[in-house]
């Protein structure tokens, strides 16, 4: 990439962060007794350059998301939760005259306690999952609409241990379609133990359509199971770990084996007696791959219902795991020098687990596992209560062999205003 493209990019991204002074975690406001609402307003500018050629001009998307929650507690023991959400690109039917589609139900649920069963609750509708740091399910923040799930949950919240059961209907195939297309669900068992920093989960994600007409067997009946453990000391020092193993079937033309897994893991130290509560971390990031040999067996990991903007890099170049896996390694600082600044840097090294075929070099010779690495630049301002400014600049530089000897630098940045209640 030109330098002086990327001092352009730098430069506006500074500038911008310094006019347009996020996550936020709103709490609501109580209006009647019974009844709280919580809202959120984001807008969110980006400035995508990686097509890996500064030759062409960089895409520029704006998003706008909007957020009203309604609870009602009027019923003993009992919570209703109702969550519009209005999602939207920018600059669609602005000054039209076209009726807006954008509008809908992002929550609806029911979640009660069990009369005579201490602890335990039920939760049934369109609900968020957030299970551990979201490595294998979460709800993606990031994202311009969010993920929820429809179906429900059976918990109890005990002292010794915890536990969600859940289904989770992922396709609905009942309204029109052929007798054989049966439904997809996700079936699952979380547990957390040892005051909640280990957690022990098993995952089902069952497609009972028939892989043919006739067929017993069903598309797809793929297992997790998989454990996530935290700990964090009153010294300095921090650890997340999350193991996963995969196994089933997966029908494409053949019947695949699967045999999958994945490690993702990172060490940390706060200095906790300075009052910027400075930062630093390291890590790595597993997926297992295949090398396209045995048609029987699959081993790429599937990254499931995980949140995938906080892993991986922010530019989101791999979330869905490659089919060779993929491996990075990675290391992080933050500083917030003030209670209003923030600042975070983060460094990404790629290469896939598996050979990939070079399709530019002669065959025979044609092998690699190069990707390149990533940086990316994050600060977040808190202008007023419930009002924070963050802004994002990420460069990628790939490897020769995944882009191509005249690939330049990657380039991406962004500017997020968030209002909440």
């Amino acid at each position: 990439m030109r330098p002086q493209k990327i001092l352009l990019s730098i430069a506006l991204f500074i500038l911008a962060l310094m006019l347009i002074p996020s996550f936020l975690n709103a709490q609501g406001i109580k209006v009647a007794d019974g009844l709280t609402i919580d809202g959120q307003i984001r807008e969110r500018t980006e400035f995508d350059g990686k097509d890996f050629n500064t030759d062409t001009d960089m895409i520029e998307r704006s998003y706008l998301r909007t957020r009203l929650g309604l609870k009602f507690t009027r019923i003993e023991n009992t919570q209703i939760y109702l969550q519009f959400q209005d999602s939207r690109n920018l600059g669609t039917n602005s000054g039209g005259l076209t009726n807006d589609d954008n509008l809908g139900i992002h929550q609806a649920y029911i979640k009660f306690m069990i009369p005579g069963m201490e602890g335990s609750w039920l939760q049934l509708g369109r609900f968020e999952a957030k299970y551990g740091r979201e490595r294998v399910i979460g709800a993606v923040g990031w994202s311009n609409i969010g993920r929820t799930f429809d179906g429900l949950r059976f918990g109890y919240d005990g002292g010794f241990l915890s536990f969600d059961l859940f289904l989770l209907k992922i396709v609905e195939r009942g309204f029109g379609t052929p007798s054989r297309a049966g439904d997809h669900h996700l079936y699952g068992l979380y547990t957390r133990w040892l005051e909640r920093h280990l957690h022990i989960f098993g995952l089902l994600d069952y497609d009972h359509q028939e892989s043919f007409p006739g067929s017993d067997e069903p598309t797809l009946a793929r297992y997790t199971l998989g454990t996530y453990y935290h700990r964090t000391t009153r010294s300095g020092f921090d650890v997340a770990l999350d193991l996963a193993y995969q196994g089933g079937e997966y029908d494409r033309i053949n019947v695949d084996k699967i045999a999958a897994y994945m490690l993702a893991a990172e060490l940390g130290y706060t200095f906790v007696n300075s009052d910027a509560r400075p930062r630093i971390g390291a890590g790595v990031d597993m997926t297992s791959g295949d090398e396209g040999i045995d048609a029987s067996e699959l081993n790429t990991y599937d990254n499931l219902y995980y949140t995938g903007h906080a892993y991986r890099g922010y530019m989101d170049l791999f979330v869905e795991n490659p089919f060779e896996g993929l491996f990075d390694l990675f290391g992080r600082v933050s500083i917030m020098p003030t209670d209003k600044w923030w600042f975070g840097f983060d460094f990404h090294y790629f290469r896939t687990m598996e050979d990939y075929f070079i399709l530019t070099e002669p065959i025979g010779d044609n092998t690699s596992s190069a990707i390149g690495s990533e940086i990316d630049f994050t600060a977040k301002y808190n202008i007023y209560e419930n009002l924070d400014a963050q802004g994002g600049l990420s460069l990628f530089f790939p490897s020769e062999d995944w882009q191509g000897d005249d690939s330049d630098t990657g380039t991406w940045f962004y500017f997020m205003l968030t209002a909440g209640l």
